[in-house]
């Protein structure tokens, strides 16, 4: 199986980042998220093609003030919050019989928060994937196929489980079974339809 991170196995929200650097810049939260961009050097950081110092620098251009990384960073990594309830321990479950991996779109400077803070629930996966060092980001297909080389799996073997329909889309476009999940019983039951459940006290939903 693979699962993303962010939105599936924890929560985050760049609405805190917005509110960090409003407090930073003095400008309201939504100039600024309406001055920041999810496309072009957030796409290249993703893909490790763009250094953190240049993509410090772009977003400063972005919201009209020169970040240091300090200043940066205290808005950057605020978007992070709590293993939404019940993952670590399906997780624990779900890998005594299958193998996991991770596989997300991040970057370095958000990644040196990530693998503390949510050290104990990563311990589940045999391999974690990140974009930045892999070159590519989901959707790209190139990136499903790493991890299937990795799994030695035909990708009709794997389920995919992601919050973006973009990407469940891609991988089940390469053959994978896919489920668009945003929550704890969102994956339970995506687990289910495909036959997974995963221990007895861990019941299947109600139908």
């Amino acid at each position: 199986m693979i699962f993303d991170l962010g939105g599936v196995v924890f929560d985050y929200s760049f609405e805190q980042a917005y509110h960090a650097w409003s407090a930073i810049t003095g400008r309201p939260a939504s100039e600024i998220k309406e001055c920041f961009h999810f496309s072009g050097d957030f796409e290249r950081f993703e893909r490790g093609v763009i250094t953190p110092e240049q993509f410090i620098a772009s977003v400063s251009t972005q919201l009209g003030h020169t970040f240091d990384a300090d200043s940066f960073e205290k808005g950057w990594n605020a978007i992070y919050n709590d293993v939404i309830p019940g993952m670590d321990q399906l997780l624990a479950s779900l890998h005594t019989d299958y193998p996991l991996v991770a596989l997300t779109n991040t970057n370095q400077i958000h990644a040196k928060v990530w693998k503390g803070k949510y050290a104990t629930v990563l311990q589940h996966f045999d391999k974690v994937f990140v974009s930045y060092e892999m070159a590519a980001r989901k959707p790209e297909q190139h990136v499903f196929r790493m991890v299937t080389d990795y799994l030695r799996l035909p990708a009709d073997h794997i389920l995919f489980l992601d919050d973006n329909r973009d990407y469940t889309a891609s991988a089940a476009g390469m053959g994978m079974h896919a489920a668009t999940v945003s929550s704890y019983d969102q994956v339970v039951a995506a687990l289910a339809h495909h036959g997974v459940y995963p221990t007895a006290h861990l019941a299947p939903p109600h139908k």
